[in-house]
């Protein structure tokens, strides 16, 4: 398995568990979402299935942008090690897929 391989498959899984949820989900008259409240005003983080779904399109543009130097090919991902795929795949590190080698 690729790098590229499996950070599409990881975003699949993301996207898949946000889609179930918004099915599932009854969201409050505001709007709602999941709110993490920590000590402070900074700390609230707001996880929405919305907002999943929003960081699967951008990784998904990421993979489709990415330049590789040393193959020169434009707007096709590849194997050859790339910091911004490694930094994607770092958030999957517990992942039993993920290998020692993407890490930056």
């Amino acid at each position: 398995m690729t790098i590229t391989e499996f950070l599409e498959a990881r975003i699949a899984e993301d996207e898949a568990v946000a889609r179930f949820q918004v099915q599932r989900m009854t969201q409050p008259a505001d709007g709602g979402s999941f709110d993490l409240v920590e000590s402070d005003e900074y700390s609230t983080i707001d996880i929405t299935p919305a907002r999943v779904l929003a960081e699967c399109a951008a990784k998904r543009k990421i993979l489709a942008l990415e330049i590789c130097n040393a193959c020169e090919v434009e707007y096709q991902p590849c194997d050859h090690r790339n910091g911004t795929l490694s930094a994607l795949s770092a958030v999957y590190v517990s992942h039993p897929d993920y290998l020692e080698g993407w890490a930056l």
